[in-house]
């Protein structure tokens, strides 16, 4: 695909993740943050096996950029314990991509991937039970706010 192509079809895409922004409630706003995180992590290991550095290095800085989000949108006040079980998760997995990075690491960003894998199943699986009670509030006592619209880096 020559580069024309590719620019317009990430521009496509990225109309498209807009949309998708706009008009999500904040559980599923989280779960988007969530499955980009996994896709830079997925899209850093590529570019390691193709020895491509700096396309690895910004997927692993879009990364920490969407982890240190998640992080800073948990609600303390309510969240309790399983607020700082994820912090310490995420700073974590803040920690061993800074790792990763390093040491061009494939086996760690697989483990991050499992860990990030493993928040977003458990959170997805918690979607019916916040969306049966049709309020948002359900879902504050994990995250603070992410905003009107939020913008995966």
């Amino acid at each position: 695909m020559n580069s024309r192509y590719k620019k317009a079809a990430g521009q496509y895409q990225q109309v498209g993740v807009e949309s998708q922004i706009s008009t999500a409630d904040p559980h599923k706003l989280v779960s988007m943050l969530l499955n980009g995180a996994i896709e830079r992590y997925k899209k850093a290991l590529y570019f390691i096996d193709q020895q491509k550095t700096v396309e690895k290095a910004e997927s692993l800085t879009k990364a920490l950029a969407i982890v240190d989000n998640l992080k800073a949108s948990l609600n303390y006040e309510q969240g309790g314990v399983l607020v700082e079980n994820l912090e310490a998760l995420y700073d974590y997995v803040l920690r061993q991509t800074l790792l990763a990075n390093v040491r061009n690491d494939k086996a760690i960003i697989d483990e991050v991937i499992v860990l990030m894998k493993t928040v977003q199943e458990g959170w997805d699986g918690i979607r019916g039970q916040v969306m049966d009670k049709k309020s948002t509030n359900s879902t504050a006592v994990c995250i603070r706010t992410i905003g009107e619209r939020t913008r995966l880096p």
